[in-house]
């Protein structure tokens, strides 16, 4: 056990140093890859749209093998897996197997409810974030299958693998008793906000998008609240861009300085889609008229590697911007050492 803690810390280090560097010294290393390996779930969330992509060609276990060494080859240290479900993907713990054995970081995500089940191969994993909206009325607002989640997490925390929760903050969630529960189950929590909708569910969208005040509210208590010790894993200075935010929490700027630096999403960090489109951030997926993927199927990877790294925009609404450029300092680095030590613990 020691010995693997030791090459886990290894490997963070790595990962927090790789892009220190490129923020340092103003290069590209796909450092961070996020892969949506199936746009298949068991669940049918109201703010999540993958049904768009179900009749696309999505990759194979042996195409997705093939891409985890091409990012390896490139520098990358950390891979998250994501889906759709991505514990429904055929193959998925030869996956995992292979990330591992390529000396890169796997994180997956998972909605809960093929934990139980999966428990030996989750165990391989770096760490699991659970999807967990709050308590069963606030969760069930937009998901479903509360009781099984929130087994699925007391499972995680028994078997002492590691696990965070991340909860999605909407008009049914962001509730400061539903804040204080999710603080309280002794893991540590992230927060995020709702994508935006596509352009056929903008009716949706007023009905579960948060208003900007209403942001700069939930942003205002998670500080209070990690002033106060409470597991909130964006850091202070995260949490301040958010409250100061001088724009809308819709619009992806074009021109200011808000963010001073070059955004890290398509310099360091990136998704691609189950079909192969290749996208620099999650605040893209809907903006057409920003960003139009590359496809790997059709152009290859330098090609799309090359695209997703030329944007028009320069900052946007999204907390991840400030928190992964926090990296390129020595106190961010001890930060992130410190709170991986701190999952490995179990979050206290």
């Amino acid at each position: 056990m020691k010995k693997l803690s030791e090459a886990h810390m290894l490997k963070q280090v790595s990962l927090f140093y790789t892009i220190w560097k490129a923020r340092k010294f103003n290069f590209r290393v796909p450092a961070v890859a996020y892969l949506l390996l199936t746009s298949q779930c068991n669940m049918k969330c109201r703010y999540c749209f993958l049904e768009c992509n179900r009749d696309q060609q999505e990759f194979t276990l042996k195409e997705w093998l093939a891409m985890v060494n091409v990012l390896t080859d490139r520098g990358c240290k950390q891979i998250c897996l994501m889906g759709g479900e991505p514990l429904l993907f055929p193959g998925i713990e030869q996956l995992i197997d292979q990330i591992r054995g390529r000396k890169c970081i796997c994180d997956i995500t998972t909605n809960g409810l093929l934990v139980e089940q999966n428990l030996k191969l989750l165990k391989k994993c770096d760490i699991v974030m659970l999807s967990l909206d709050g308590m069963k009325k606030s969760h069930e607002a937009n998901r479903q299958n509360w009781q099984r989640v929130f087994d699925a997490l007391v499972l995680l925390k028994k078997n002492k693998i590691p696990t965070r929760i991340n909860a999605v903050m909407t008009k049914q969630t962001a509730t400061p008793v539903n804040i204080n529960w999710l603080l309280e189950r002794g893991v540590p929590v992230t927060f995020a906000l709702a994508a935006g909708f596509p352009l056929s569910q903008k009716s949706l969208e007023k009905e579960i998008l948060l208003d900007d005040e209403d942001v700069r509210k939930l942003y205002l208590l998670l500080k209070m609240k990690k002033q106060q010790g409470a597991p909130v894993l964006f850091s202070y200075e995260s949490l301040d861009y958010m409250i100061h935010y001088p724009h809308d929490f819709k619009s992806i700027r074009l021109e200011g300085d808000y963010f001073k630096k070059k955004c890290p999403f398509g310099q360091q960090m990136f998704y691609i889609d189950s079909n192969g489109d290749f996208y620099p951030c999650a605040a893209l997926w809907h903006e057409v008229s920003l960003y139009e993927p590359k496809n790997i199927f059709k152009e290859g990877w330098e090609v799309c590697w090359e695209h997703v790294g030329d944007l028009s925009c320069k900052y946007c609404f999204c907390v991840g911007i400030p928190e992964w450029d926090r990296l390129t300092s020595a106190r961010g680095i001890m930060d992130g050492i410190r709170l991986v030590s701190k999952l490995k613990r179990g979050g206290r």
